[in-house]
């Protein structure tokens, strides 16, 4: 969720300075993510490897309590990682253009 943010507050930046130049939200999205991309995926890959110690410290002692924390964080981890770079992006521009469609269609009506 954080990433998500993180990538969605960079796309509101970036149409501030593009709203000038009418650039698309393809296009915006594209380059807040790609600004962003690193960070995400390294604090995802920080995160997933201080999970991965505790996963494998709860096999080594068979605490399976901690096993059973430890393996849907793992899960969590990866798959909040992809689907903020990999959904939610476009998801959004898909939305901007939606509503830009039917805007204009309300105008030509």
């Amino acid at each position: 969720l954080n990433d998500t943010i993180v990538i969605y507050d960079r796309v509101r930046e970036e149409k501030k300075t593009c709203r000038k130049a009418k650039t698309d939200v393809g296009k915006i999205f594209n380059l807040s993510c790609t600004k962003c991309i690193k960070r995400t995926i390294m604090t995802s890959v920080t995160t997933l490897s201080a999970i991965l110690v505790v996963y494998a410290v709860a096999c080594a002692f068979n605490i399976t309590s901690v096993q059973g924390f430890a393996l849907p964080m793992i899960i969590g981890i990866i798959s909040g990682c992809y689907s903020s770079i990999c959904i939610a992006g476009p998801l959004w521009v898909m939305w901007q253009r939606h509503k830009k469609a039917k805007k204009l269609a309300a105008k030509a009506a």
